[in-house]
């Protein structure tokens, strides 16, 4: 009996210890899983974190395509403006030129029509005093034959 008491103490024993081996997988499982379920959460939150940074900068992104959308829009209204006006300050510089040239045209006109009067009365005295003088000259020849008798 002290054999089968010894044999019992020493299965007691081996229970014990099979239940604290138990006992301690459970625990390590246990500690195992919460440690799973934590890097499972913490892996999550960082996707989240990830998803949240990405959603961030995409519509920081989206607001800076769409002021430069805008600036290259005004810069080209601002293009588009300076050359409607250069073109119509040309026109009306090229306006303003024509106007000059008629003007000073006409006025050449008017000089070359004035010159051409101040010649041709110059001309006609001048034809008006060669014949006077040609008639004095034709005068004064007859007149000095007559005295020389001829």
């Amino acid at each position: 009996m002290a054999a089968r008491a010894e044999g019992n103490d020493s299965l007691k024993k081996a229970l014990h210890e099979a239940q604290m081996e138990i006992r301690q997988l459970h625990a390590t499982i246990g500690a195992l899983r919460h440690e799973l379920e934590q890097q499972r959460a913490d892996k999550e939150e960082a996707i989240q974190q990830a998803v949240a940074g990405a959603q961030g900068e995409i519509k920081q992104l989206h607001g800076t395509v769409r002021a430069l959308r805008d600036e290259l829009e005004s810069l080209q209204a601002s293009k588009h403006d300076a050359v409607q006006k250069a073109n119509a300050d040309a026109a009306i510089e090229i306006t303003d030129m024509r106007r000059t040239a008629t003007v000073l045209r006409d006025q050449m006109e008017m000089l070359k029509r004035d010159c051409d009067d101040r010649v041709a009365g110059i001309e006609r005295t001048a034809r008006g005093e060669l014949k006077e003088l040609q008639d004095t000259a034709r005068h004064l020849r007859l007149e000095l034959e007559k005295a020389h008798g001829r």
